[in-house]
């Protein structure tokens, strides 16, 4: 692949990366957090388990875990 091409993706990636993990959207709100993201399409993430992101049953809400996905 072209280097200029391969720089441009990277640079997509980091600008979707810090925007995932501003305060105030979504997934802030329930600790998810991307730390790796790649050109390929590959990500890593975490969920910080609170007790904001447990359901009734003291598990983590599967709503959490499906943005985490």
């Amino acid at each position: 692949m072209d280097s200029c091409a391969e720089i441009e993706r990277q640079k997509l990636c980091q600008a979707l990366l810090k925007s995932f993990n501003e305060p105030g959207v979504f997934s802030s709100y329930i600790n998810v957090r991307l730390t790796e993201l790649y050109p390929e399409g590959r990500c890593v993430g975490e969920l910080v388990v609170t007790p904001a992101v447990l359901n009734h049953f003291g598990i983590v809400h599967g709503g959490a875990l499906a943005t985490l996905a």
